[in-house]
């Protein structure tokens, strides 16, 4: 997993977290997180999600384990496909091991 440094990260300030991302219901691990800038998190954009195990059915994201409708799938003003997240249903926590394994991959000028 590398950081994805592009003009996306450079808009919102240079800062980025890694945050692990679970199902509020049953507390099963969904997917790891690049969160650019400060704010809540209400999206979650393909292109940022560091896990490969992500399957939309019917343009809904569901937790695998429980069920659980998490959120829906969209097209972002700027083209972007995201996860469109519905409020209450999964639970972050910041994963810092990013920084002790020297995750940061190199600038996309994109």
């Amino acid at each position: 997993m590398k950081i994805i440094k592009d003009k996306y990260l450079r808009r919102r300030g240079g800062h980025t977290k890694i945050l692990d991302i679970l199902c509020k219901n049953c507390a099963n691990k969904l997917f790891v997180y690049q969160k650019d800038g400060t704010g809540q998190l209400k999206r979650c954009y393909f292109n940022r999600i560091m896990t490969d195990n992500i399957q939309l059915k019917e343009n809904e994201f569901n937790c695998p384990q429980c069920k659980e409708k998490i959120g829906f799938g969209i097209t972002h003003t700027d083209k972007r496909l995201a996860i469109k997240l519905l409020r209450g249903k999964i639970s972050k926590y910041e994963n810092n091991s990013y920084r002790r394994q020297g995750m940061f991959g190199k600038r996309d000028n994109s």
